[in-house]
């Protein structure tokens, strides 16, 4: 890891990326997949052969995914409990999906399920 002190500020800190992946659990493919898609921070050349990123920046972005994802689980959550109190549990059916949830769906015409 390479700190750089300014007078003013804090100290900036660049993790090379081992330390990326450590933080992130990401694999080194992925961050530079997301990087090339402008959905990760960008690198910074610190050497000839070297490179790393900023840790407030990856931790900026670390924070917004787990916003993200939090957001997304509580409207996933909000539209189950919406649809468990729109329609009497007669009349829903439990399937799997691909991705293991189980998802509530009326019986075929309308009529209730046994």
């Amino acid at each position: 890891m390479i700190t750089v002190v300014s007078p003013n500020a804090d100290s900036i800190r660049i993790l090379r990326l081992p330390q990326v992946c450590e933080v992130t659990g990401l694999c080194r493919s992925m961050i530079y997949q997301m990087e090339a898609d402008l959905r990760f921070p960008q690198r910074v050349k610190i050497g000839t052969r070297a490179v790393g990123w900023v840790e407030k920046e990856v931790n900026a972005w670390l924070m917004r995914r787990i916003a993200t994802s939090r957001r997304q689980s509580h409207c996933l959550e909000t539209n189950q409990q919406l649809d468990r109190e729109s329609k009497p549990r007669a009349q829903q059916q439990r399937i799997r999906s691909r991705a293991g949830l189980h998802i509530l769906v009326p019986g075929r015409n309308g009529e209730p399920l046994t």
